[in-house]
């Protein structure tokens, strides 16, 4: 019952007993009106009534702060009463009635001045207060000697006595101590940064793939599932009662929003109480634990050695970290607000696994949920769904690299040259049928598509057929702003050097030679090249397009290099050799030499397409992640986001990633628009703010790891 209490009812109460029996003891004990204590009873009696007022002036919630706030003003009094009547007291031998008050005057100035001056500098402030009104109690409120010795004991006494009062009835009456309180407030700010981190992922079109991912699962809501996810509450949790009660999308994001910025505020302001309590839990002994609570006796704060005391720089970067955390989760809110659209959810759909973004938001939540349960009493802090976090994001940046370089690589077939009616140097753009082809609208496919055999060679050979002939179902209508033929390759390895310009194309007879510079002007590297030919294929583009293809053998295994910095020492090798048509070699010389992989990347395309060696695809991936690629038919029966249950040498467990096969014509890409530009910046924010969040929980994780074996309640 009292421990139920409100904490402003317990310190009434409190406050309430120590004034009582400073009360008592000075006027209903001593008496000195019915002279029941005979000896110095108006002496008595004005040191209780300054240990009442000093109890009222010390009172705090904390035994830390009254050990803090009595232990000042003990050390104040002593001081400044003792210098007062030294002051008086020289005064009445050197001076005689007339100039003593001039004097007094003088040393009353220099003790008001020196006391901001000291104050300032040791942050003594009580102290130096009560040391400078102690000092003018004594001085101008005697007349003589004797009474000024009176007047300093008794104002001593009573300050000490309420000071000590105070501290007793703040140990026994109600107990609450500063270590408890800055714990106890550090555990709200992790518990509403657990809410907030729910809330930023409540997006419209977001919410709808997480939900509808969650309602297939096997755990109720708000809890925690056997693989060790924790689902995010449903409609009917006590969190979410609310909902029921929004008749459009835009009132439930606007509820969301004002429940972020609500979480973010009591997030922050938890951490400020911490920073308030810290200073006061030097003042305080912890003693041991009592009836499941820390017990602390207080403790002068200057004296710190031989005995326990709450980690200050452990506990200051624990709230740094959470601070951080929360403007992480405060920034995705309002990326997903500005950029996560039906579009950008479709472009999701189509090129990442379909419960790659329920488990990053289930991982995130059971991570910081592990956190929050962890704090204060567990001597760990589980892993395993940190561990999946990290799993997932890095998931996330390895297929978002694979599907820009994919990209890339086939839009670079799809590069031309535009002849100008001017002078100015030829641009390189993009077909209108390819760019539609990547927009999703094409009919670029294997069905109406021209052969396999016409459109290109199999990678396992090193033919120089082009990939596009001017007769192309791909090109643009004669007369077109995009009309002009397209650059073609000899078919005998014998013709004009790779880099010259083509005939077709406007290009000045004096423009001079240019060496083997296509993939940088296809890049926009070298801005001043006014051509672009196509090289000799490269076979990682040769394999994006087959795998468009049914029926297509899968690309031949390459040497995969043990590194990235393996891959670019490869190609930088393969791009100081002279080429075929340049050196004189003949093609079938050339088909005999081993291949090098490109400097673009190190990805074997046409695996990865396939779906033989995901590993080419991705490189070397961490321990516990395996992506897989494969076809639409097998997707029905793989679920396209697993868990696998043997535990790695991390601690978690690993994780599977099938990666939905779809046709590079066939890519949905952010539209030539302002919303695309948008939704594509907020896209590679989202990746940028996850990587951050990864790396802000691990080392959340650590910090709090290692407070934790610091804390009493982890050793007990």
């Amino acid at each position: 019952m009292a421990s139920q209490l409100p904490d402003h009812l317990q310190r009434a109460v409190r406050l309430g007993v120590t004034v009582f029996i400073a009360c008592v003891v000075g006027y209903g004990i001593v008496a000195p009106e019915a002279g029941i204590y005979d000896e110095y009873p108006d002496e008595i009696a004005q040191a209780a009534k300054w240990s009442a007022i000093t109890a009222v002036v010390v009172s705090a919630p904390v035994i830390g702060k009254v050990a803090q706030t009595g232990f000042e003003r003990i050390l104040g009094t002593i001081i400044g009463g003792w210098l007062g009547y030294g002051t008086f007291m020289v005064g009445r031998l050197f001076w005689n009635e007339t100039f003593d008050g001039l004097v007094l005057s003088v040393a009353a100035f220099l003790v008001a001045a020196s006391h901001v001056v000291i104050g300032y500098k040791l942050s003594l402030e009580n102290s130096t207060k009560l040391y400078a009104l102690t000092f003018l109690l004594v001085t101008f409120g005697s007349h003589d000697p004797e009474g000024a010795l009176t007047l300093t004991i008794t104002r001593i006494s009573g300050i000490v006595s309420g000071v000590v009062l105070s501290l007793i009835t703040a140990v026994l009456i109600f107990p609450k101590s500063a270590t408890e309180e800055a714990l106890a407030n550090m555990r709200k700010s992790l518990e509403s940064l657990t809410k907030l981190n729910k809330a930023a992922w409540q997006h419209g079109a977001l919410y709808k793939v997480v939900r509808h991912a969650e309602d297939g699962g096997a755990a109720g809501p708000g809890k925690q599932a056997s693989n060790g996810y924790w689902r995010l509450p449903s409609d009917e949790d006590a969190d979410a009662g609310e909902e029921g009660k929004f008749k459009s999308e835009a009132e439930r994001q606007a509820w969301y929003e004002e429940q972020c910025e609500t979480l973010l505020m009591d997030t922050y302001n938890s951490l400020i109480k911490v920073a308030d309590f810290m200073p006061a839990a030097k003042s305080e002994i912890y003693i041991g634990m009592c009836c499941g609570h820390m017990s602390f006796l207080p403790g002068i704060p200057w004296l710190q050695l031989g005995r326990w005391r709450l980690p200050e720089k452990d506990m200051q970067h624990l709230a740094t970290s959470v601070r951080k955390m929360a403007r992480l989760l405060w920034a995705l809110h309002l990326t997903f607000q500005e950029g996560f659209g039906e579009d950008m959810m479709a472009m999701l759909k189509q090129q990442y696994p379909s419960r790659l973004m329920p488990q990053l938001v289930q991982a995130s939540q059971g991570a910081l949920q592990d956190l929050l349960e962890a704090f204060p009493n567990s001597a760990v802090v589980p892993s395993t769904n940190l561990h999946s976090f990290l799993t997932a994001v890095e998931g996330l940046i390895r297929i978002s690299d694979y599907q820009r370089r994919r990209m890339l690589s086939h839009m670079r077939h799809f590069r031309r040259l535009r002849p100008s009616n001017s002078r100015k140097l030829h641009t390189i753009v993009v077909q209108a049928q390819a760019r539609n082809a990547l927009n999703g609208s094409s009919n670029f496919s294997a069905q109406t598509s021209p052969a396999a055999s016409e459109r290109f060679v199999s990678p396992r050979t090193n033919s120089l057929q082009p990939f596009f002939s001017t007769k192309s179902e791909l090109g643009p209508v004669d007369g077109s702003e995009l009309a002009s033929p397209l650059l073609s390759y000899n078919r005998s390895g014998g013709d004009a050097a790779v880099g010259s310009p083509s005939r077709t194309s406007q290009t000045r007879r004096d423009q001079p030679h240019r060496p083997n510079g296509t993939s940088r002007a296809v890049e926009g590297e070298s801005p001043s090249l006014d051509f672009a030919v196509m090289e000799k294929p490269e076979e990682e583009h040769v394999a994006v397009i087959a795998a468009d293809v049914e029926n297509v053998e899968p690309a031949a295994s390459y040497q995969q290099p043990r590194s990235e910095a393996a891959a670019v020492t490869g190609a930088t090798a393969a791009s100081d050799q002279p080429s075929a048509a340049s050196s004189g070699v003949t093609a079938e010389e050339t088909s005999s030499a081993p291949e090098k992989m490109s400097a673009m990347a190190s990805t074997s395309f046409g695996s990865a397409v396939s779906g033989t060696s995901p590993a080419d695809a991705f490189n070397r991936l961490p321990e516990g992640l395996k992506i897989e690629i494969m076809r639409s038919t097998d997707l029905h029966s793989t679920p396209s986001l697993i868990l696998n249950q043997e535990a790695n040498s991390l601690g978690g467990t690993g994780m599977s990633i099938t990666l939905p096969r779809v046709n590079s014509s066939e890519l949905i890409l952010f539209p030539d628009s302002e919303e695309g530009h948008v939704s594509m910046v907020r896209w590679c924010s989202f990746q940028f703010l996850v990587e951050e969040m990864a790396e802000e929980l691990q080392e959340m994780h650590q910090i709090m790891s290692v407070l934790l074996k610091k804390l009493p309640t982890a050793k007990l």
